[in-house]
């Protein structure tokens, strides 16, 4: 049987991806699951697991130039999220800023990473 779907997930670059999605995930629901609130091994694996997640999902753009502009984009959103967290409330703005970090370091490490291999 020929199966597009199963032949296409032999690409070694589509494996790498899927299991770099997969521990992320692991990593996100866990931290979630026992709760982050005041527990920073938990705050840790929920920064390292999006940090994996945004690299897993933008990994194909092999330019560091985008993985900058992504880093400058979040930290332009973290600005923003700070400027008018009274506004937002608390509930909006801590999630925001979680992923804004996240963003910003995924964009820096990938920038690395990409200008290391050049």
């Amino acid at each position: 049987m020929n199966n597009r779907f199963f032949s296409g997930l032999q690409d070694v670059h589509i494996q790498k991806t899927i299991l770099l999605l997969v521990v992320s995930l692991v990593l996100i629901g866990s931290s979630l699951l026992i709760g982050v609130g005041d527990n920073f091994p938990m705050i840790a694996m929920l920064f390292t697991g999006l940090i994996i997640f945004f690299f897993a999902l933008l990994r194909h753009w092999q330019k560091a130039a985008y993985f900058v502009i992504m880093a400058v984009i979040f930290t332009v959103i973290l600005i923003l999220v700070w400027i008018f967290k009274a506004s937002l409330g608390e509930d909006i703005a801590m999630p925001a800023g979680l992923v804004s970090i996240s963003g910003i370091l995924a964009g820096i490490i990938g920038a690395y990473v990409f200008v290391s291999k050049e």
